[in-house]
């Protein structure tokens, strides 16, 4: 659970450094395509380097009881992620997505996991959207 919950961080903070990537922009003039285009080219590396880490967080999210990612700034496109591994959870029964800048598209997506989910106890969404 412990690595789970370690890797689960680590996807979060991925997102984030990520969105922050996206947002960012250079100045104009030549030098802002070029810095424009150096960020795309960050961004796209940034992007396979963090889907493989959201991968491996899913595959070890499918087989814990409790799944805390508290914090992890997941926002809705990592909460959409990470659900579609807790939907092949059939063990999970506590789960706390709070303070991760979930809105609802993120709950949206959430509810397709508890769809399949009959063993859920607990899910946490405070501190969101």
């Amino acid at each position: 659970v412990g690595l789970a919950v370690g890797v689960a961080v680590v996807a979060g903070v991925a997102f984030a450094a990520l969105k922050s990537a996206k947002k960012g922009g250079a100045g104009g003039g030549v030098g802002g395509v070029i810095g424009n285009v150096t960020e795309g080219i960050q961004s796209l590396q940034i992007s396979k380097q963090f889907q493989r880490e959201l991968d491996r967080t899913t595959e070890l999210l499918r087989f814990n009881e409790n799944v805390d990612l508290q914090g992890s700034n997941l926002g809705n496109e990592g909460c959409a992620y990470v659900s579609e591994g807790l939907a092949f959870n059939d063990t999970l029964r506590f789960v706390d997505f709070g303070s991760n800048g979930i809105g609802s598209e993120g709950v949206i997506a959430m509810c397709e996991f508890l769809k399949t989910n009959k063993k859920l106890e607990s899910l946490t969404l405070t501190g969101n959207q």
